[in-house]
């Protein structure tokens, strides 16, 4: 048996006779060579970097309240009693109580709203989004997610599908797949009513955002593990308390090889943060500063590039152009940089003359 759902130029398919049972998402996007991910200096991000793994967040911690909405799902019809009885008896409710919900919820003024918010809860304790663009650079993305002054990572994307395939499936997980963003000029919810399973709707509404975030140029990951927990807390009046699962199981695990790059934000490295010794024009010295905010980030950060990505290091910076009527205009850059421990505190640092233009 076949499912296929079509929106904006994207095909949602499911195949129930393939072995694999995933949906797959056809559209007209090649798949960039590398993708980046963009971090602010926490002790989250660090520890994600120096133990190669990319968070897998559940919606409630997205920063669109509609991205992967269960607001984005509804029914047309009242659902089939199989359909609650077969999802709701896992719960351990009796065949009387089962009865009892669907004959409250499947009705004009509740519209099967109880299956559909416990299906969605159920379905993203065992799922997981991962968030990257494949724009190296935007205007706004590194001040919105790394405020210019996190770092930002370059990782090869067919390695990156591969790592991420094996190390999760050496876990009891699953790659459900990596996708290209379905931009849409309105968020049209889908009709859960014509599908026998979840499978379309959860691909669907982690799929479709609005077109104003089309400048992200998002492409997202899917995974799957068994008790990846559900926040909701962080989810605006709900009260009910919190899913713990195993905060572990929405950490996803890489192969570190496949960073390509790390690119640090322009004002990564300020006087707020940092003792800055200038040696000459293009060496200096830098000490994150004792008591400050984040000290023992930056340290952590700085002796795992300067042990295993000093020769990937770049800086983020601006230069002037001149356009075709010979007016100045700025355009940012990536310059590489040269870093070596001084001691466990201190590094010293040289900016080369490989200075790279970057293209919108």
């Amino acid at each position: 048996m076949r499912e296929q759902y079509e929106h904006n130029g994207f095909k949602y398919i499911m195949d129930y006779s393939t072995p694999e049972e995933n949906v797959k998402i056809l559209h007209d996007k090649k798949t960039p060579e590398s993708l980046f991910k963009f971090y602010s200096v926490s002790e989250y991000s660090i520890d994600a970097l120096i133990n190669s793994y990319i968070y897998a967040s559940h919606p409630f911690e997205l920063n669109d309240i509609m991205d992967s909405s269960v607001f984005l799902m509804y029914t047309s019809k009242p659902l089939k009693f199989d359909l609650y009885y077969n999802f709701f008896s896992v719960l351990n409710k009796s065949k009387e109580e089962i009865t009892e919900i669907w004959k409250n919820d499947s009705n004009k003024e509740n519209k099967c709203r109880q299956y559909v918010i416990q299906m969605y809860s159920t379905a993203f304790n065992m799922i997981g989004v991962i968030s990257l663009t494949a724009k190296e650079n935007n205007l706004l993305m590194w001040p919105h997610y790394a405020q210019e002054k996190g770092f930002q990572l370059k990782l090869r994307s067919t390695d990156l599908i591969d790592s991420i395939t094996e190390n999760i499936e050496n876990e009891n997980g699953e790659f459900l797949g990596l996708n290209p963003i379905n931009y849409c000029e309105k968020l049209n919810p889908i009709d859960i009513h014509p599908y026998n399973s979840f499978f379309i709707p959860i691909s669907y509404v982690t799929n479709v955002k609005s077109d104003k975030w089309k400048y992200e140029d998002e492409w997202r990951i899917l995974v799957s593990r068994k008790n990846m927990g559900v926040p909701h807390s962080k989810s605006g009046l709900n009260i009910i308390p919190n899913h713990i699962g195993n905060k572990d199981h929405r950490k996803i695990y890489y192969d570190k090889d496949i960073v390509e790059e790390i690119c640090l934000g322009f004002n990564f490295i300020n006087a707020d943060n940092f003792n800055i010794i200038k040696v000459n024009e293009f060496e200096f010295e830098a000490q994150p500063i004792k008591g400050k905010y984040n000290y023992d980030q930056y340290i952590k950060l700085l002796n795992y590039i300067s042990e295993n990505l000093y020769d990937k290091l770049f800086y983020s910076g601006v230069k002037y152009e001149l356009d075709d009527d010979e007016n100045l205009f700025l355009v940012r850059t990536k310059q590489k940089l040269e870093i070596k421990k001084i001691n466990d505190e201190n590094f010293h640092f040289t900016r080369t003359n490989n200075i790279i233009r970057l293209l919108e």
